[in-house]
């Protein structure tokens, strides 16, 4: 479904700060499934993921999803088969619009191919509602309140719904849950497993930790100086705990870490 061939990203070419974010990264992602990607500062986590969704132009190499190479398309181009959370749970949605009007802006922008807001009538609101109804916040009889009322947690749950509003082939989730208390963060990763596991969504999670990276889908890839250095999948990811990828991490990167959280960035 996606596949990366020997992908390179570089920055400030020709200048004294060049640096290789990505250096010839190869990536097969079969459809429908769910991949956790973790990384130290500076690894090409996020990287990896602006490039898939066309915000980076490689140097050289190849994306393609499901055979078509989209590597020369635009981000906006791209945009019809991509969803995507980010980490700011300010940065998917508009704090002074209401939460139906921020859902009529998601569900338009598949319907008319551009951030239109759909016309709020009877039916979609109440199409919204039984939406919303399922994260088990009891937003659906808040609908009209504005987006900036809501919880860190509350908002970032509404943009990961919105932006499963709309049928969507493949799912970018860039340390959602980064931003959020522990709790919290569990409360969107259980809201997270569901959607993906209802919509059947090819999905790609950068993770700061590596609790996370283990106990949700069912591939597991660290990136470390712009290479994918391990990939863990099947009965091997089964019987890998955090130890084990604190040890494998610690082989790569040659520092001591004694923290779930140490993956930032």
């Amino acid at each position: 479904m996606i596949e990366v061939n020997d992908l390179h990203v570089l920055f400030n070419p020709a200048l004294p700060t060049e640096k290789y974010a990505l250096r010839g990264v190869d990536l097969k992602i079969k459809v429908g499934q769910f991949v956790t990607v973790i990384g130290s500062n500076g690894s090409g986590k996020s990287t990896l993921l602006n490039t898939i969704v066309g915000d980076i132009s490689p140097i050289s190499g190849d994306i393609l999803f499901d055979n078509i190479n989209v590597t020369k398309w635009s981000a906006k181009k791209r945009s019809l088969d991509i969803a995507r959370v980010f980490q700011d749970p300010l940065a998917g949605t508009i704090a002074d619009m209401t939460i139906e009007e921020n859902m009529s802006l998601a569900w338009g922008r598949r319907s008319y191919g551009s951030p239109w807001r759909a016309a709020l009538n009877k039916d979609l609101r109440r199409r919204f509602a039984d939406h919303i109804k399922h994260l088990g916040l009891g937003l659906e009889d808040r609908l009209n309140s504005l987006m900036g009322t809501l919880s860190g947690g509350q908002r970032q749950a509404t943009s990961l719904l919105m932006a499963t509003l709309q049928p969507s082939r493949i799912l970018l989730l860039d340390e959602h849950t980064a931003a959020l208390d522990p709790k919290t963060a569990d409360l969107v990763m259980e809201i997270t497993d569901r959607i993906v596991g209802e919509q059947g969504q090819t999905t790609l999670m950068v993770t700061h930790s590596m609790r996370q990276a283990l106990d949700y889908g069912d591939r597991t890839i660290m990136l470390h100086n712009g290479k994918i250095v391990a990939d863990i999948s099947g009965e091997s990811r089964k019987n890998t705990t955090v130890e084990d990828l604190l040890h494998l991490f610690t082989q790569v990167k040659g520092e001591e870490l004694d923290d779930d959280k140490l993956l930032l960035g």
